[in-house]
């Protein structure tokens, strides 16, 4: 699977899975998302790898998750969408419109997507290609059954909403410029994946992380991201943001107004592989305990 569907992590406002057809999906009483708990300066975190969209069966999660979730003060999630209200439209106007003409290779795909779905080439046509990217993503989920509205990022802000305090690790706008500030020829790449992106590669994106199988959400990770020994866009779009995400999580933990648990829900790709979230956490001498039998694919990193 391309990288496209993956970074509907970045933008969950217009983006970011029962699949009819294809491999089975897992019932969730067996579902094994990565999740993992450590404790640090006198605060016990509860972390949690998700999916941006999802379906109603996903829910409940795992009685493990459910149990952090009821038992924390606070989630803190890579953004809050709600709390971005009426700024989205100065978001999508600020870094989504760029009506750049595609290369060749990319026109051609497009001539050929676009040809059956001309209404909705048209209202994408003003958008930047990484928000058109986005959008075809989220119209291939839509019509396998998944939808942003039941992904775990949101199912579990809906359910902070008004009860929990509600952290931020990047927050929307960092989102919007970060997938903005990609080269165009990047962003056009982004595209013509989206279009050939396959349900058969979906449904296994979807099936190893509802098995558990973080290897293979790693192995989905760098391949989609990596193109043989460039590593860029990986070290762009994951690694960098791992880090990031580690250090505002450790400096949140240090405020003496944080609540004492925390639920920490992000993309499942910055808590598998290289330079996880995870891994970080454990070189900085933090001991991290896994969950639902995460901890065999990091190396002895955590326990």
């Amino acid at each position: 699977m391309k990288a496209t569907s993956l970074r509907t992590g970045l933008i969950g406002a217009v983006a970011l899975w029962a699949l009819s057809g294809l491999a089975p999906v897992l019932a969730k009483e067996s579902d094994k998302p990565p999740f993992y708990e450590f404790s640090h300066k006198g605060k016990t975190v509860y972390l949690l790898g998700s999916i941006h969209v999802g379906s109603a069966d996903f829910y409940p999660m795992p009685k493990v998750v459910e149990s952090a979730f009821n038992s924390a003060e606070a989630l803190v999630v890579e953004a809050d969408i709600g709390a971005a209200g009426a700024d989205i439209q100065r978001l999508l106007m600020t870094y989504g419109v760029d009506a750049s003409s595609p290369d060749a290779e990319s026109a051609a795909v497009l001539e050929q997507y676009c040809s059956s779905r001309k209404p909705i080439c048209e209202a994408m046509a003003p958008f930047s290609p990484w928000m058109q990217a986005s959008q075809i993503t989220v119209m291939q989920f839509a019509g396998l059954g998944y939808q942003p509205e039941f992904g775990v990022d949101q199912h579990f802000l809906d359910r902070a909403r008004g009860s929990k305090a509600i952290f931020e690790l990047e927050g929307m706008e960092y989102q919007f410029k970060l997938m903005a500030s990609l080269d165009k020829s990047q962003q056009w790449a982004m595209v013509r994946e989206a279009i050939v992106a396959s349900d058969e590669e979906v449904g296994a994106l979807v099936n190893s992380w509802r098995g558990g199988d973080s290897d293979e959400l790693a192995a989905v990770m760098h391949d989609s991201m990596a193109e043989g020994d460039d590593t860029q866009l990986l070290k762009l779009l994951l690694w960098d943001r791992n880090h990031r995400m580690a250090d505002t999580l450790q400096s949140l933990l240090t405020r003496a107004d944080t609540p004492k648990t925390l639920m920490v829900v992000v993309g499942a790709g910055h808590l598998v592989g290289e330079q996880s979230l995870v891994s970080i956490l454990a070189e900085r001498g933090i001991k991290v305990k896994g969950h639902l039998g995460h901890c065999a694919a990091t190396q002895g990193l955590c326990q």
